[in-house]
């Protein structure tokens, strides 16, 4: 992200050991995947990113345009990311060792809250305004509201010394003078902390005039910045590659990884999610139980006794009551063991001078043994009468997954002169299989026992199931070029899937390429400071298949516990063909000034055609969708990349890298039935000419200045259904939808500034966004109307609260009916600036190194994620490609210190 025009990335939720989710060009399908594929060391790759150590990486490539990526074939039809890890050097058997210690804190700050004082003043107006609603006068509407504040049909918690009728003056409706605050904790202290990261690697590598090797070992221990969270990773490589003829050449990649990650809910429900349950608590309701008098903790055996928001401590919290996740989390058990295993193997031999055959088996093996335990003491599992039935409920989960792909390829190369022809022809197949078994049992006896076997309730039946998946494909390609000037390529391909019927499961999908180094003519020998031009050009086809499901031609049924079956939900659909991506490329490659500004500028027009759509059928057929071959999207962008070295002297260098990337979305093609109409899906509209990341919500209007009534747009409708104008309405069941702009920026990209003087080196990358829009349901869930016992944002603050007032925050309300909803309110300015990374190392000089008996040492520090800057301090606008918000795990700023050391 940032270095590579055309990617646009989430962080992947933030959790340690998971992963980013990356897109290449676009979207490539609505229904189907849009991942990229990942090519290590020659073999797709079907394993985790997080278990490959980024300090065996050698080199990582983006293949963007269908003729790069034609090789690939159908997996490739969303780009391609290729890894290369290290190996071993000629010279002397070298030893590597580098040690990282990091910390790692909240990368996005929480939203600005109001206080304790604030938020009981907020409540006791809400009140009072909903009995003003039911006919009451505003004194008399005062007094209930003081009344019924911290009684039990109220907020319950009195966080102040004076008796809850008399908190709030029913006349002014502010705080009582004499009162006191007894508590005020932060349940993000108690939830969230400063984590420690340490990563420690060390390689041994070499080479001879006939084999090379590399060897490495690491360890990473990564916690979480939300305790009981965390990651833990020991990962070993080897790569050996011999040529002991000059006809003969064979090597092995061997790598596995075995982890340890614990979890936190980042979905679910408001009792288990961290950053949900933080988020929405009121600043009134304390971590820890107090005394109701006089605030002081409630100890037990030395230790400050928890709030469990319970009728028998200070009462039922109206928000997350019977619960706290400061002790439930530390009691509970969400953690997964993974390994992570993968060998790549080679053998090629060389005949008859211009031939050569290689054949390559790459294989990959992942298993997750996961845990998913509640415990049965408090919270979501506890028992829910006192004294009742044992509470407590685990789930065990096993899953692998395995891949084997395995290519031969004959290959002819041959120079005549300034003519150079590059044949190849090859063989493909790729065979993955999945396995899943998942049981679960309820009623545990004993706290901390999470095993099935001390479950006295096995409450649901255990599951299993396998699925396999095949491809075969067949592949030739042409590269031809005339004195390095005049450049074509061409590629052909036809994959066979498993996904589709066997009368109609192969695709066919080709490739074209032309370049042409205008810098190699003669016209342009004699200008001097031009160093390279190129044109290029391509076109190809691709296909996708990867829609979820591994048998759409064929009828599922179900079985019932009651020893029936299931009929189909989805029927069959025999006729199912490949989704096929097309796309135009054309690009312009230049360096002028010997060298010292280079630079990209790439136009693409990428098309999806023949969408494998799940179509939605009238509920007569008695079933609620079909996969179809039905729609087309295009995707279309500019893409910019400029390398400029401002200063390059003995001592000094200093580099500038940019990148841009603006493209769009459109579809061209929906189902018949939804042609017109479109498909709503969230707060999305896919409609054609549309993007499938432009929102559709109602338009808010702002406040009616007289009453405090969120007001929206309304159409009216002529005879024939056709809006003719519009009006406002305070009723949002009668609001009308409207487009509001799309998700995906104007325009991304990065900017990296390197600068070197004598031995030390600092870098700073940027990433940002600009444009599009971001739809903040965070924000909207803290500025309710009156929900008790949520937190409230501070622009709350800014409400109306008499006629008169200009302000676009509706009065506050308990209870208020048929005024809130999804709309364009939430809407804002989804651009954002990261300062990425920021670098800074020193190299000793090989002199002084030497006399240390070292060929090298560097010593660095470096800060990831050091700041974001967007439009509302808490928002996330990286955390999904389209432009909304989830209460999950948020990135994390990271400062390390560390060395390498070369022996």
């Amino acid at each position: 992200e940032g270095l590579v025009p055309g990617i646009i990335a989430t962080n992947g939720g933030g959790a340690p050991g998971t992963g980013a989710s990356i897109l290449i060009r676009g979207v490539g399908s609505i229904n189907a995947s849009s991942t990229p594929l990942y090519v290590l060391n020659g073999s797709p790759y079907d394993g985790s990113i997080s278990a490959i150590s980024t300090d065996d990486i050698e080199s990582v490539t983006v293949l963007k345009d269908a003729a790069a990526a034609a090789l690939y074939g159908s997996r490739a039809a969303n780009g391609v990311i290729m890894i290369t890890t290290k190996k071993g050097r000629k010279g002397r058997g070298a030893v590597t060792a580098s040690l990282r210690q990091g910390f790692m804190s909240r990368g996005i700050p929480e939203y600005d809250k109001v206080n304790s004082q604030q938020y009981y003043e907020l409540f006791w107006e809400a009140y009072r305004n909903s009995y003003i609603s039911q006919g009451d006068n505003a004194t008399v509407a005062g007094t209930k509201a003081s009344n019924v504040l911290t009684g039990t049909s109220g907020l319950v918690y009195n966080a102040y010394n004076v008796p809850g009728a008399t908190l709030i003056d029913p006349t002014t409706g502010k705080l009582n003078p004499n009162a006191k605050l007894l508590w005020n904790e932060s349940w993000e202290d108690n939830l969230f902390r400063q984590a420690s990261r340490t990563n420690a690697n060390i390689n041994f590598s070499g080479a001879s005039e006939t084999s090379d090797y590399y060897l490495s070992v690491g360890y990473l221990n990564e916690e979480g910045i939300v305790k009981n969270s965390g990651y833990k990773r020991y990962n070993a490589r080897l790569n050996v590659n011999v040529t002991p003829t000059k006809w003969f050449a064979a090597g092995v990649n061997i790598d596995g990884a075995i982890a340890e990650r614990k979890d936190v809910p980042s979905g679910g429900t408001a009792t288990t999610n961290p950053f949900y349950y933080t988020r929405q608590m009121g600043p009134i309701y304390p971590v820890f139980q107090h005394d109701p008098t006089t605030g002081a903790f409630v100890d037990s055996l030395g230790e400050h006794k928890l709030d469990w928001g319970v009728p028998e401590q200070m009462g039922t919290r109206p928000y997350a009551g019977r619960s706290n996740l400061v002790g439930s989390l530390a009691l509970d058990d969400r953690s997964r063991d993974i390994f992570n295993g993968n060998a790549n193997t080679y053998a090629e031999i060389k005949f008859l001078q211009d031939f050569s055959f290689r054949a390559t088996l790459g294989i990959n093996y992942l298993t997750n043994a996961i845990t998913e335990y509640q415990n049965n003491q408090y919270g979501d599992a506890a028992p829910t009468v006192p004294g009742g039935s044992n509470g407590g409920r685990s789930t065990k989960t096993s899953d692998q997954q395995m891949s084997l792909t395995g290519n031969e390829v004959l290959s002819w190369k041959k120079s005549m002169g300034s003519h150079n022809v590059r044949v190849l022809a090859g063989h493909e197949n790729y065979k993955y299989r999945y396995t899943y078994l998942s049981a679960n049992s309820g009623g545990f006896l004993f706290p901390g026992q999470s095993e099935l076997d001390n479950g006295t309730q096995p409450f649901e039946p255990a599951s299993s199931y396998v699925d396999n998946h095949r491809i075969e494909s067949y592949f030739g390609n042409v590269n031809y070029d005339f004195d390095q000037k005049y450049l074509v390529s061409g590629s052909y391909r036809t994959d066979g899937s498993s996904r589709f019927r066997d009368s109609v499961r192969w695709g066919n999908f080709y490739s074209v390429g032309l370049g042409w180094r205008v810098s190699q003519e003669k016209f342009l020998k004699n200008v001097s400071w031009l160093n390279e031009l190129k044109f290029r050009a391509s076109y190809g086809e691709q296909g996708n298949e990867n829609i979820g499901l591994f048998y759409p031609y064929r009828s599922y049924y179900y079985a019932n516990a009651n020893g029936t079956y299931s009929a189909p939900t989805r029927p069959a659909n025999s006729d199912l063909l490949w989704e096929k991506n097309k796309t135009t490329n054309v690009g312009v490659d230049f360096a002028v000034f010997k060298n010292r500004l280079t630079g990209t500028v790439e136009w693409f027009n990428r098309v999806s055609d023949n969408l494998l759509f799940d179509v939605p059928l009238p509920p007569s057929t008695g079933f609620a969708t079909v996969y179809q071959n039905i729609g087309s999207m295009k995707n279309y962008g500019i893409e910019l990349q400029l390398g400029y070295n401002v200063i390059n002297s003995r001592n000094f260098n200093w580099r500038v890298d940019l990148n841009l990337t603006s493209f769009k979305n459109r579809i061209t093609e929906l189902p018949p039935k939804q042609q017109e109409k479109g498909i709503v899906n969230g707060t999305k509209k896919w409609l054609v000419g549309h993007s499938i990341f432009d929102f559709w919500l109602p338009e808010f209007a702002g406040v009616d200045a007289s009453n405090g009534d969120a007001l929206y747009y309304k159409d009216v409708l002529d005879a024939a259904g056709k809006p003719t104008s519009r009006v406002l309405t305070n009723l949002y069941n009668q609001a009308s939808f409207y487009f509001h702009g799309s998700a995906l920026p104007d325009i991304s990209g990065g900017i990296t500034n390197s600068f070197n003087y004598k031995g030390f080196d600092l870098s700073f990358l940027l990433t940002f966004s600009y444009g599009g829009q971001f739809y903040d349901g965070n924000y909207a869930s803290i500025m309710h109307r009156g929900s008790a016992g949520f937190a409230f944002q501070t622009d709350i603050l800014d409400r109306w609260q008499k006629p008169g007032d200009v302000t676009n925050v509706p009065r506050l309300q308990n209870a208020i009916a048929n005024q809130e909803g999804p709309s364009s309110r939430w809407l804002v300015d989804g651009s954002w600036l990261n300062i990425k990374n920021v670098t800074l190392s020193y190299t000793l000089p090989k002199t002084i190194a030497g006399r240390l008996h070292m060929s090298g040492l560097q010593v660095f520090g470096n800060v990831d994620n050091a700041w974001l800057f967007t439009a509302k301090k808490g928002m996330d606008p990286q955390r999904e490609f389209n432009g909304t918000a989830d209460a999950t795990y948020t990135p994390f700023r990271t400062v390390n210190v560390g060395f390498t050391i070369n022996l």
